[in-house]
């Protein structure tokens, strides 16, 4: 098995999506770890493609590790990115993003990365969108099938949010659902004026 990343074309190819995702779905031990420590069940799984690069076993056993791939749908296209989630890795190199962003959103600005699950909330009749820091927590909520509700998740940070993320949500309802630590409580006095600027 893959046991370290590599170089990835660009952008990323659905077949390349296609080939990760029946790699989850053909293991067990790697689909009951999602349910299990994240509560993301194959359902999820297979909604939004998720895929899986290695499996070396439960990564918070000793010796450990795996490298979960969730791709990202944006306008352009279905997979020109995707996140490459190591569960068992430290902190600053769990998720890496292929590949980088940088499209200017408006003058000065510039996209870090895209806003997660914004296609299919968009492409949704829902009225609400719940958004959170980090795609585990979007994909578990979003097996909860709350109606009326679409999910999704920052990417780039809690205090990051392009202006061109706002046109997701333009005419529903926001809800911010930050992490309960500096950045996040710093993000939910932020994000108003982020989200909806005041001149």
């Amino acid at each position: 098995p893959e046991t370290r990343p590599r170089e990835e074309s660009l952008p990323v190819t659905a077949e390349e999506v296609e080939r990760r995702h029946r790699t989850l779905l053909d293991n067990a031990d790697a689909l009951a770890w999602l349910f299990r420590e994240r509560r993301i069940p194959r359902a999820i799984a297979e909604r939004y493609k998720l895929g899986l690069v290695y499996w070396n076993g439960d990564p918070k056993s000793p010796g450990g590790s795996a490298e979960f791939f969730y791709p990202i749908r944006t306008g352009s296209g279905w997979f020109p990115a995707a996140r490459r989630y190591r569960p068992h890795a430290p902190k600053l190199k769990k998720r890496i993003w292929l590949p980088p962003f940088a499209k200017a959103a408006a003058p000065g600005e510039k996209i870090k990365a895209p806003l997660w699950g914004a296609v299919e909330a968009s492409e949704s009749k829902a009225t609400r969108i719940l958004a959170f820091e980090g795609e585990d927590k979007a994909l578990a909520v979003s097996a909860l099938n709350f109606p009326d509700t679409a999910c999704v998740s920052t990417t780039a940070g809690a205090g990051h949010w392009p202006s061109l993320w706002s046109n997701v949500i333009s005419g529903k309802n926001l809800v911010y659902i930050a992490d309960t630590d500096t950045p996040g409580l710093a993000a939910i006095a932020a994000h108003p004026r982020l989200i909806h600027p005041v001149e």
